[in-house]
This record gives structure tokens, C-alpha cells and sequence, in this order.
């Protein structure tokens, strides 16, 4: 309905015009019947009508100084339609110049009356028709905008996002950010609905989120309880709704997003909380954004590697309960994840580079994981599935009794082993045990153990503060001259130099 305020000071030709039309019928609703100019004014400040039936000559203001005050004004314009007793091409054309285009002489007839109205109904409704879709169009502009303020993609030396932030902070008293967290695919249509009030941009982000801006002029914690009590209608659904601190500008929305972010970051780990989130209420704890310990993520690849499947568990799960414990950012978490299964990949292409996992990788790529133990349980499902390509690989690799050598080396590399006391073991000639392993391996049965000792030697150089000489003990050297030349002739450096520089990139990752 379209409301409509009638000025005519007439008694007869306004109760006429109020009551002789079907306005109903037609499309309107009669919110104001005045007989005088200034009455008429009132009104139309005050219901902002979309139209006006106005007649020329009354006492005080007319008609057309009614036309001219409200054309002044700084509102949405009625449509104006002029009734006089007067045939009067002066008036007709000082109405022109106000932009009115609906000019009747009185008596008015019934068919002209209503074609007119009718005409009008069609005018506003194309008009509200366009300024929805301007408004959709611009919604749309600045939920890009955001969205690249939010990932950090804005830059300041881009005329149109600076021209759109200050349009967005003219008249606003700062900005909050509402952050919604596993969202299912029909949330989104709804959140898109509740959006439509002039205060709130909708955000659509990746990965089952997407984020409100809201100014200040409404409740955040208002605006998360309407969407959080709508979302979980008409069946509840595990989901997050946490709401940011206020910031002054739109420039700075990324703050309150990231800590809205984090404070939802409990929720997801699995602890009690409700699904309503105020960052200012629980105080929101600053997320540390590094790679756990790499001794963690070495110990549970081997254990993937030796086909442990219990210390595959229990080691994933340490490294977890690591990850919760140094308060990582739930990114930081996604990508130690990525980094096992890259790992992981490249751990079976040494085994055999026929196993072909691709399928595997890019379904837990497509995961999108609805909380970090839901990751986990991913991580752990792709590790068991690895596990199989690498035990039926093995298994058939067992048949050979050069892959039974290769477990004894793997298990026994720190201790004196020469390839005789191998071959009298498994009964194997030494000549053929040599050929054949150089063979399947490419490297004699010396310098593979060399490579085992020298590869553990790394590792604990990295992770631990051992002396070098008792490492190189400890990894089946009897002689310090010997370690250090197998350890520089691998590495190109020696021990010592070695450690500094893994200190040092460890250093610079823990920044």
C-alpha cells in the first residue's frame, strides 16, 4: 500500500475525494485529509507519503507554495497531483516547474480520476522495483568491499574502497562485527533476509562462515541473538555466533573480526560454551600463530611410516592437545594439518612412487572440517587410509628377503653392522646381497645406514641441546672424525654450523 495525504479546503470535494475513491482497490491508504496548506505540510513530514492529491487555491499556503516547501525538503518526493477549479495555464505551468506531471481540472471524472491513479500505482512501483535493485546492487558492492577488508586485501591507495569507507563511517557512530560459524547451505538465504535492515552489511565468507557489520546505531548482541535464535529454527544445529569489539571505523572492522573469530575459537575445540559469543564477556585470548614443535609432527610421521596405528592415534592426539595448549589460531591449526598430509605424501612417494593418493589428498582438501576436532578426525582417517597404501605395499615387498635387510637396517642402524654379519643373518650371499641391494635402493648397504644415522643426527641437533660427540655416539658412531665426515659430506656443513642455522630459521618461524 502507498500512502497518501489530500489537501483540499473544500469540505465537500475532500470528503469526495476521501471517500468516493476505493483507494483500497487501487493500491492506497489515505493516512492524512487536511484542509489547509500547513495541516497538509505537517502531515507529509511526519508519514512521508508517496503520494499527494492537493488542491491550488487555499487559505494560507496554497497549493503550489505547498509544492515548492516540500520540494525543499530533504526527503523521498511524493508524486503530486494537482486538482483546481481553474482553467488556468499559469498554474498548470508554475506546477511544471516543480515537476509535477498530473494536472485535472474540477469536476473530475470517475474514468479519468482512476486511469490517472492507476498511472501513478505503475509509476511508483517501477520506481520501488529500481531502487531495490540499486540497493541489491550496492549491498552486493559493499559485501565485496568488506570481504576484502576482512582478508586483508584492503589498500588505502584504492580511490573507490577509501570512498566507500567514508561513506560508510558519514553519520555512524562506530562499527561492530558479528561473526557466524558453521553455517549449513540454507542459513545462508536466511541470513541474507535478515540483512535487509539499512544498519547491517552481510558478509559471505568461506568455509561455513560468513560475518555481519553492523554501525552503531544497533544492538551487536542484538543483532547475534535475532540471527542465532532465526538459525536454529526450525531444527537447532551446532553453530557459532560470537560478536566483536566496537571500532570507530570501517577501516578498522578487520580488529573486531579477527577477535569475534577468536573468541569463537573455544566452541569449536570441543569445550562447554554456549552458541552465543561476546568477545568483551569472556575476554578474548590472543591466538599464537607458529608450527608446533616439528619433533612432534617427525615422531607421529614415523610412526605412520613404521605402521604404528595405536601411536599414529595417540601422537595425533598429543599434538593437538599441543595446539590447544599454545592457543593457536584456528588457521595456524588447518595449516599444521596440511602440512602432515603434504608430508605424508611425500613419505609414501619414497616408498613407492606408483601409490597414487591424489584422490585421497583432494577429498580432505574439500573438507571443510566443522570444528577442530572434526579436523582431527579427518587427519586421522586420511593417516589410516595412507597406512593401508604403505601396508599392502610393504606386504608385497616382504616376499623379497631385501625388504626383510631393510627393516633389520631401519631397526639397528646405531649399532656395528657389517654387510657380512647381514648376509650370515639371512643366509644370503654377500656378493648377491650387495648387488641386489644397491639394485632396489640405489645406494650400497653402508651408505644407507650412513644416511639413517646422519638423518637422525639432524633431527636431534634441531630438537634437542645434546652434545655432538654424544649424539654421534648415540647414533652407532665409535669414532667423532668418521661422524663428522659423513655428517658434512650429507650436509655440506658441519654439526655445529648445522644447529645455529636450524636455531635460527626456528627463531625466525616462532616470530
Amino acid at each position: 500500500m502507498y500512502k497518501v495525504v489530500l489537501a483540499d479546503d473544500e469540505a465537500i470535494s475532500l470528503d469526495g475525494l476521501r471517500t468516493l475513491t476505493d483507494w483500497d482497490q487501487l493500491g492506497f491508504q489515505v493516512c492524512g485529509a487536511c484542509d489547509n496548506g500547513e495541516d497538509a505540510m505537517a502531515h507529509i513530514i511526519s508519514s512521508r507519503p508517496e503520494l499527494v492529491v492537493t488542491d491550488i487555491r487555499m487559505p494560507g499556503m496554497d497549493g503550489l507554495e505547498l509544492i515548492r516547501n516540500v520540494r525543499s525538503l530533504n526527503i523521498r518526493q511524493p508524486v503530486f497531483i494537482i486538482l483546481s477549479g481553474y482553467a488556468d495555464f499559469e498554474y498548470a505551468r508554475t506546477a511544471l516547474g516543480y515537476d509535477v506531471k498530473h494536472y485535472l481540472l474540477k469536476p473530475v471524472l470517475d474514468s479519468d480520476w482512476e486511469e490517472m491513479l492507476h498511472g501513478v500505482h505503475r509509476h511508483l512501483k517501477t520506481e520501488a522495483q529500481k531502487e531495490l535493485r540499486q540497493s541489491q546492487l550496492s549491498s552486493q558492492a559493499l559485501s565485496l568491499t568488506l570481504m576484502k577488508l576482512l582478508k586483508g586485501e584492503w589498500s588505502e591507495q584504492d580511490p573507490f574502497l577509501m570512498q566507500q569507507a567514508l561513506q560508510l563511517d558519514a553519520a555512524v557512530h562506530g562499527w561492530q562485527y558479528v561473526h557466524l560459524k558453521g553455517l549449513q547451505l540454507e542459513d545462508r538465504e536466511k541470513c541474507r533476509k535478515l540483512s535487509t535492515d539499512e544498519n547491517l552489511i552481510y558478509v559471505e565468507l568461506d568455509d561455513h562462515q560468513a560475518g555481519i557489520a553492523v554501525n552503531g546505531s544497533r544492538s551487536a548482541m542484538k543483532v547475534a541473538q535475532l540471527f542465532y535464535s532465526q538459525l536454529q529454527q526450525p531444527e537447532p544445529h551446532e553453530m557459532v555466533i560470537s560478536v566483536g569489539p566496537r571500532v570507530r571505523s570501517v577501516r578498522e572492522l578487520r580488529i573486531s573480526y579477527q577477535q569475534a573469530a577468536d573468541a569463537a575459537y573455544p566452541c569449536l575445540t570441543g569445550e562447554p560454551s554456549l552458541g552465543l559469543v561476546d568477545c568483551q564477556t569472556i575476554g578474548a585470548t590472543p591466538r599464537q600463530y607458529k608450527l608446533p614443535c616439528s619433533q612432534l609432527i617427525h615422531k607421529l610421521l614415523t610412526a605412520v611410516e613404521r605402521l604404528q596405528d595405536k601411536q599414529v592415534n595417540s601422537r595425533l592426539s598429543i599434538l593437538f592437545q599441543e595446539l590447544h595448549h599454545q592457543q593457536a589460531s584456528p588457521d595456524m591449526i588447518r595449516l599444521t594439518a596440511l602440512h602432515i598430509v603434504m608430508e605424508t605424501n611425500k613419505l609414501i612417494k619414497e616408498i613407492d612412487e606408483s601409490i597414487d593418493i591424489q584422490e585421497e589428498t583432494e577429498n580432505f582438501m574439500k573438507h571443510e572440517p566443522r570444528s577442530i576436532s572434526d579436523l582431527q578426525n579427518s587427519l586421522q582417517s586420511y593417516l589410516g587410509l595412507c597406512m593401508e597404501y604403505i601396508r599392502s605395499r610393504k606386504n608385497k615387498e616382504s616376499e623379497h628377503p631385501i625388504a626383510n635387510v631393510e627393516h633389520f637396517l631401519r631397526e639397528n642402524y646405531h649399532r656395528p653392522i657389517t654387510v657380512k654379519d647381514i648376509a650370515e643373518q639371512f643366509f644370503i650371499n654377500p656378493v648377491y646381497l650387495g648387488h641386489s641391494f644397491i639394485k632396489k635402493y640405489g645406494v650400497t648397504i653402508l651408505e644407507f645406514v650412513h644416511d639413517l644415522r646422519i638423518a637422525e643426527a639432524r633431527q636431534r641437533l634441531t630438537d634437542s641441546k645434546d652434545a655432538v660427540r654424544l649424539i654421534a655416539e648415540n647414533v652407532g658412531y665409535m669414532h667423532y672424525h668418521h661422524f663428522l665426515r659423513e655428517f658434512e659430506k650429507r650436509t655440506g656443513v658441519k654439526p655445529v654450523e648445522y644447529r645455529k642455522r636450524q636455531q635460527k630459521l626456528n627463531a625466525l618461524l616462532e616470530e
